[in-house]
């Protein structure tokens, strides 16, 4: 009796320790669209599954899709998504269904930089359940980062303290507990079914970024050792993997056309080493798309919604020619 009671005190310490993690976590964490994207993967089946970066979530237009392939699509990427997060989407929707193919977004940049912290880091992580996929998921990449993210998993978005009311407000909001498409919207993006991010043309002059020079001798260890994941992942399930590059505009392609080539020939010799099927959509027609940056929101590459429906219906013919 007296050794149970010793563990009484740490017990109630660990108990109000979590509590309160979870609470500071609810008012300081932004809501964020990759919540409705895997509530989807968790009640819906889809026979394209698609996982990638920002790029991807404005390009891949699920309904343009299903019309053309027939099939049912759901677009999975979300921005700050490195190959070992889209890694465990996929082995998380394995616990509810399995997916004809999977379709990876590739961004040569996330292929030559570091996952760093910041408010996208935890993105993919915070919308898994508890399982032993997640488990797994936190040994992976959440022990590696900063000791306070992971003991203090709000600490990422203590920047956030300002809008701890409107976030409470919304997360006990009955379009947030129905999961509305609808709370995801706003003037410049129209989210919608099935994961489609709708980038709306506002009359704002396109953004610049930031380039990361390609070089085949900065290519990061982890993105390859888990792309390597995905790939043996789909050959296990019997899922076929697609890899797709889609279009940035030309004026960038142009400016950075040296670096931007070598990243395409790696990628490409990579693929063609592993007999993927990839394509690179800055290197295959597309009638009655724009090439120019008059078609993205900003130089790296995020196209507008009437773009990303042309882009997605030449896709979805290259994917039906899959059988």
């Amino acid at each position: 009796m007296r050794n149970f009671k010793k563990w009484i005190p740490p017990v109630i310490f660990l108990l109000l320790f979590l509590i309160a993690n979870e609470c500071l976590l609810m008012a300081l964490r932004p809501l964020n669209l990759f919540r409705n994207d895997m509530h989807n993967l968790r009640t819906k089946q889809y026979d394209n599954v698609y996982v990638g970066t920002s790029h991807g979530k404005a390009a891949f237009h699920p309904a343009v899709l299903d019309e053309v392939t027939g099939k049912k699509n759901v677009n999975m990427c979300i921005g700050g998504q490195w190959t070992i997060d889209s890694y465990y989407i996929l082995k998380e929707m394995l616990r509810y269904q399995k997916p004809e193919k999977v379709i990876y977004e590739l961004d040569p940049g996330y292929w030559i930089t570091e996952c760093s912290l910041g408010p996208d880091y935890a993105t993919v992580y915070e919308e898994i359940e508890p399982s032993l996929v997640k488990l797994e998921y936190f040994r992976d990449k959440m022990l590696d980062i900063d000791f306070r993210a992971t003991l203090f998993p709000w600490y990422v978005y203590r920047q956030g303290y300002k809008n701890v009311i409107a976030n409470l407000k919304l997360r006990t909001s009955d379009a947030y507990k129905n999961y509305e498409d609808t709370l995801y919207s706003n003037v410049e993006s129209v989210y919608g079914p099935n994961g489609a991010l709708n980038l709306q043309r506002t009359g704002r002059p396109p953004l610049d970024y930031e380039f990361e020079v390609w070089d085949d001798e900065k290519v990061n260890e982890e993105s390859v050792e888990y792309f390597e994941k995905i790939r043996k992942l789909c050959e296990e399930e019997g899922m076929e993997l697609i890899v797709v590059t889609t279009p940035i505009p030309q004026e960038t392609l142009a400016k950075y056309e040296k670096e931007y080539e070598n990243a395409y020939d790696f990628v490409a010799k990579y693929m063609e080493e592993r007999d993927i099927s990839y394509y690179n959509f800055n290197e295959i027609e597309i009638e009655g798309f724009d090439r120019s940056v008059n078609s993205f929101n900003d130089y790296e590459g995020h196209m507008y919604t009437d773009m990303a429906d042309i882009f997605s219906r030449k896709l979805g013919e290259i994917l039906k020619s899959h059988k």
